[in-house]
């Protein structure tokens, strides 16, 4: 079956305008890197030939923004580790 061909007779027949095949590869990468896949393993499925061309298919959504601002969260300055010696050789006063 040739995929492409009974695509856009489908996106017709489903009443959507503006949606291409193309499209639902951007959709795909996004989706694979939402779910926290390196960017090496779509490069490799899609037959991408470096990285750059995976950042240019992959889309950060809403929620994975939040997502990665929430883990900041986790981050704490603690004695010994790196932001705490970063801190202290900048001359600020730790929290």
């Amino acid at each position: 079956m040739d995929v492409g061909r009974q695509f856009e007779p489908d996106v017709m027949k489903a009443g959507i305008s503006n949606f291409r095949l193309h499209d639902l590869l951007h959709t795909a990468a996004t989706r694979i890197a939402a779910a926290g896949v390196d960017p090496f393993t779509p490069a490799y499925i899609f037959g991408w030939s470096d990285i750059p061309m995976a950042m240019r298919y992959t889309h950060a959504t809403d929620a994975n923004m939040k997502q990665a601002v929430r883990s900041l969260d986790s981050l704490s300055v603690r004695p010994g580790n790196v932001l705490a010696t970063k801190t202290k050789t900048a001359g600020a006063v730790p929290p």
